[in-house]
């Protein structure tokens, strides 16, 4: 016969707040430390349970959804029991667990995220903050679900107005899951399809210089791609510092930007959204092709997206594009070329103060003179940001080999 579970009493709560944090650890250590950082978020809103560190039985907690946070220090996860709302609930606490390594696979208890025993107070803030900003957003966005299957969310990576982007923990690497901001309801099953079927020319890639695809789901219940996560330094950042990275060193970036490109037009696919802030550069100058515009054709036919107005950003945007012309292997030329002159000077070649400004230099503007020091590649961006598609490179290939001959004469 099994001993009866030591059940402990939590305050009744009239309403869920949310706003409470429960800390459960063992008397032997008593983290302090912990317990300091957990009040600058929650100030007197914390609730501590203590459990004797000799005892054998089995404990109970009826742990109630009005928690935002539990944390579980120094507790025999086997001896813990309690009952959770639904994982799917949007008032299901996070559970983090210190503890060793050898108890972090008691995951019956519906922990979300373990950390070592011995994490520093400061260590365990950094992860505590990446943590509850994920919640919040999760709980602002009752449509967003990460399925757990994915792995679990570390941290939230970018927040626009089209999608969220998540890293998530996943067993054997990091990846990425982006959350498109759409209404599902307003897609037809054939647009559903479409975008399955261009993941899946994406997932056939295997190319070092384009972000690897793992899955995506598109359905009346969501919209996301799960794709690898890539550490790095992204381009844009690169470009802000002063000074700029050695020449030699861009133009390496730059080719293999080009050759990723090419990869992807071989194989049917625009990329749609080429700016410096989709690109990582590796530690190894790998640079890789962050996202693609899978958003912006549901956008448009999802009705949020005018077929008048402009996807992606302004700065990179070709004119056939503004003129309302389909999406083809041409812009993303043309794209190459802005981040050709960007990489060269640190400069975006059309800039104002408004975006009708910035479209209308795009247009009508003539191609940007390069610096003297630079002039052996005016040529080159010439062809690149030509106002007519026709004008341009028919194809990355062509670009490349014509760069290369270029730097030949440096």
């Amino acid at each position: 016969m099994q001993p009866k579970p030591i059940s402990y009493e939590l305050e009744p709560v009239n309403e869920p707040s949310f706003d409470r944090c429960l800390l459960i650890e063992s008397c032997i250590p008593i983290r302090l430390d912990l317990e300091l950082v957990l009040r600058r978020y929650f100030e007197h809103h914390l609730k501590r349970i203590v459990l004797a560190s000799e005892t054998k039985d089995c404990v109970f907690i009826p742990l109630h959804n009005s928690y935002r946070l539990v944390v579980l220090s120094g507790v025999i996860l086997s001896q813990l029991q309690w009952t959770l709302p639904p994982a799917h609930s949007n008032n299901k606490p996070l559970v983090i667990a210190l503890v060793d390594e050898s108890q972090a696979k008691a995951s019956h208890l519906g922990v979300d995220y373990y950390l070592p025993s011995n994490t520093t107070a400061l260590q365990f803030e950094t992860c505590l903050e990446e943590l509850l900003e994920v919640q919040n957003i999760l709980n602002r966005y009752p449509w967003l679900s990460i399925n757990k299957e994915l792995g679990q969310p570390l941290e939230m990576l970018h927040r626009s107005e089209g999608a969220v982007l998540f890293r998530v923990e996943a067993k054997q690497t990091d990846h990425v899951v982006k959350h498109f901001k759409l209404d599902t309801q307003l897609l037809a099953p054939h647009h559903f399809d479409s975008f399955l079927a261009l993941v899946a020319k994406l997932k056939a890639l295997r190319h070092e210089g384009v972000v690897r695809i793992v899955d995506a789901q598109a359905s009346t219940s969501g919209v996301y791609v799960v794709m690898e996560y890539v550490d790095g330094i992204t381009l844009k950042d690169w470009l802000w510092d002063e000074p700029l990275p050695d020449l030699k060193l861009r133009l390496q970036w730059y080719k293999g930007i080009v050759e990723a490109v090419g990869v992807l037009h071989e194989a049917g696919i625009v990329h749609g959204d080429l700016k410096s802030s989709n690109i990582i550069i590796r530690a190894d100058n790998q640079p890789v092709l962050l996202d693609f515009g899978l958003d912006g054709q549901l956008l448009r036919e999802a009705g949020a997206l005018g077929e008048s107005e402009i996807y992606g950003t302004p700065y990179y945007v070709s004119p056939e594009l503004i003129m309302g012309d389909p999406l083809d292997h041409q812009a993303d030329l043309y794209a190459l070329g802005i981040l050709f002159y960007e990489m060269l000077t640190g400069q975006k070649p059309y800039q104002g103060g408004s975006l009708d400004l910035i479209l209308r230099k795009h247009m009508l503007a003539p191609i940007p003179k390069l610096p003297d020091s630079l002039v052996l590649f005016q040529p080159l961006l010439q062809k690149l940001m030509a106002k007519i598609p026709e004008s341009r490179f028919p194809s990355a290939q062509q670009m490349l080999q014509a760069l290369d001959e270029v730097t030949l004469q440096l």
